[in-house]
């Protein structure tokens, strides 16, 4: 490699680094934004769903919550009983059905 070939190696370099620290910058202020405007499901600790409520909430059906429920997929609120599950509303609004599908079809295997 000439010298030649080298400073534009570095010039090309570089200009790469100066490219990513500005899409870096605009990253943060996307995640600085998405924060502001995000829900802290946290704050929702507190809050039992009934099934019907977690159902309605994401399009599916009851069985279907109640399925996932039973194989362990969504965690159960402590108050829970024998005749009436219930959830806690920070880990309903958390929840994707279409990854929950995928993990019980990994686990029928």
């Amino acid at each position: 490699m000439t010298t030649m070939e080298a400073i534009n190696h570095l010039a090309g370099l570089d200009v790469k680094c100066r490219m990513l620290e500005t899409e870096r910058d605009m990253l943060r202020e996307e995640l600085k934004v998405k924060e502001r405007q995000g829900i802290d499901a946290a704050k929702f600790y507190a809050v039992a769903m009934t099934t019907e409520e977690v159902a309605k909430f994401h399009g599916v059906s009851a069985v279907r919550v109640r399925d996932y429920a039973h194989r362990g997929l969504i965690p159960q609120h402590p108050n829970s009983t024998d005749g009436k599950m219930l959830f806690r509303a920070s880990e309903v609004l958390k929840l994707n059905f279409d990854e929950l599908r995928k993990v019980k079809k990994i686990l029928a295997r």
